[in-house]
């Protein structure tokens, strides 16, 4: 199934696995950047643009590993999320749009994690992923909700 779509998709959550994992047992890194290259490599030998939106989301999530600059992560993760939008791809979009809500939570960027997270439901649904947008309200209902007031009315 070497350079097959669902190949992509394998390797995109190998990655993302192995990225996250990594924050605990740094080695995993590289195995995740190991697929990267591969994936990278597919879109420049063979001229593959299919997997273009997951190498974006990939390299954002490496990024949110290696580089301090808060900016320039969040960057990474808005070419992600524009690439899965100009290939109308709904379900990467989601997806980028949940991982950089989880970079900007983990960052203390409440006011951008709040946003990349209700687009991220957005979109989820408008994909039809009906349980995962309610799953993400569930799971986000903290941060999605507005701070009561600490003044009485």
């Amino acid at each position: 199934i070497i350079n097959h779509f669902y190949s992509y998709q394998l390797d995109l959550y190998a990655a993302l696995t192995y990225f996250e994992l990594s924050k605990k047992k740094r080695k995993l890194r590289k195995k995740g950047l190991k697929i990267l290259r591969r994936l990278e490599g597919w879109m420049k030998d063979l001229g593959n643009v299919n997997c273009r939106s997951i190498v974006a989301l990939l390299r954002a999530e490496h990024a949110a590993l290696s580089v301090k600059d808060t900016g320039a992560v969040k960057a990474q993760f808005e070419v992600a999320i524009l690439e899965a939008f100009s290939c109308e791809l709904i379900n990467m979009e989601a997806l980028a749009n949940e991982r950089a809500a989880v970079f900007c939570h983990e960052r203390k960027i409440c006011k951008d994690s709040q946003s990349y997270i209700l687009r991220s439901i957005e979109l989820y649904e408008e994909w039809g992923a009906h349980s995962k947008a309610q799953y993400l309200q569930g799971l986000w209902r903290l941060v999605l909700e507005p701070e009561p007031s600490s003044v009485p009315l």
